[in-house]
């Protein structure tokens, strides 16, 4: 078991679960234990677990961040139905680093998405959010000091 979360829609939680073949699968459980669902997480190649082995989900969305064959992060987003099935709401690729960071912030308008892109010499955050039909660049910032929501800017972004 990598990281859990409960409550994540009603009467479901989530758990992020390591596989022996070095994969992960997300997996929906119901208040009595029965498993409700469950998906391999497609993206990464290691899954550490995250900080206090919570899973970053809100408002029925969870996050996963692992790492890539050259070390470099990359997220992916997934949401859980009322039944208890995954939806991979990441797009085609994830949402991949240029760096071994990646991150989640929670907004006003639910989880968001960071990962640092790379340009000329310079690292910027690059925030996607959530608009309630795909995950889109919402701002970026400097990636120096802590990544603030209110350091959020378009100019910012490198692309």
């Amino acid at each position: 078991m990598l990281a859990t979360r409960s409550a994540v829609a009603p009467g479901l939680s989530a758990a992020l679960i390591g596989t022996s073949q070095g994969r992960a699968v997300l997996v929906a459980v119901r208040a009595n234990g029965a498993v409700a669902g469950a998906v391999n997480v497609p993206y990464g190649s290691q899954f550490p677990a995250p900080a206090g082995g919570a899973l970053p989900c809100e408002a029925g969305q969870c996050v996963v961040i692992a790492k890539q064959s050259d070390a470099n992060a990359i997220a992916s987003a997934f949401a859980l139905s009322a039944s208890g099935s995954w939806t991979d709401v990441s797009g085609p690729e994830g949402f991949a680093s240029q760096t071994p960071l990646a991150r989640t912030l929670v907004l006003p308008t639910g989880l968001a998405i960071a990962v640092q892109d790379r340009a000329g010499g310079v690292t910027v955050w690059t925030v996607r959010g959530w608009d309630r039909a795909r995950y889109s660049v919402i701002g970026c910032a400097a990636a120096t000091g802590t990544l603030a929501p209110q350091a959020l800017s378009m100019a910012t972004c490198l692309a």
